[in-house]
């Protein structure tokens, strides 16, 4: 063959070889951002969840202070005021706001059957009844203040870009 042929068998194979290696490097850039933006949403994701827990936790321990001091109300002999009704119902509201942003379905779970028997321990008539409730508020709540800080340090362990 002449010199003219493979010029131009050389050009056509040069250019195959040129659309391919771009393409390659384009896929690849691709990739590399969509992993880059997945790894920016999981951060975002984990900085939501650390947010919304640790406001959690303080409307947790100011349920249970409130939820004590209305039952501690009840004994007149320690002189203990009554919380403000309208801030315990925001408190209670509060925590079933952030408790329903939180991801961890048991996590959910345990605080609602905490908030609840927080409000039954608010609403008991029976004096021995709202004994038991409190004791239960109170440590549940301990328990949830402890399991909401292992959460909250699991969230500080920072995602790894694959």
């Amino acid at each position: 063959m002449d010199a003219a042929v493979w010029g131009f068998i050389g050009t056509v194979v040069g250019a195959l070889v040129s659309v391919t290696t771009t393409m390659i490097s384009a896929r690849n850039t691709e990739k590399l951002h969509r992993r880059t933006a997945e790894h920016d949403l999981r951060i975002r994701e984990q900085q939501f969840q650390r947010e919304n827990l640790l406001q959690l936790q303080g409307e947790i321990n100011s349920l249970v202070r409130m939820v004590s001091m209305t039952f501690l109300a009840n004994w007149p002999a320690l002189e203990v005021h009554r919380p403000d009704e309208e801030i315990m119902r925001q408190t209670f509201r509060n925590v079933a706001l952030l408790a329903s942003r939180v991801a961890d379905e048991s996590l959910r779970s345990q605080i609602a059957t905490f908030t609840s028997n927080g409000a039954a321990t608010v609403n008991a008539r029976d004096a021995e009844r709202a004994s038991d409730l409190h004791n239960l508020v109170v440590d549940t709540g301990l328990r949830l203040q402890e399991e909401i800080g292992a959460a909250i340090r699991q969230l500080g362990q920072a995602p790894s870009v694959q």
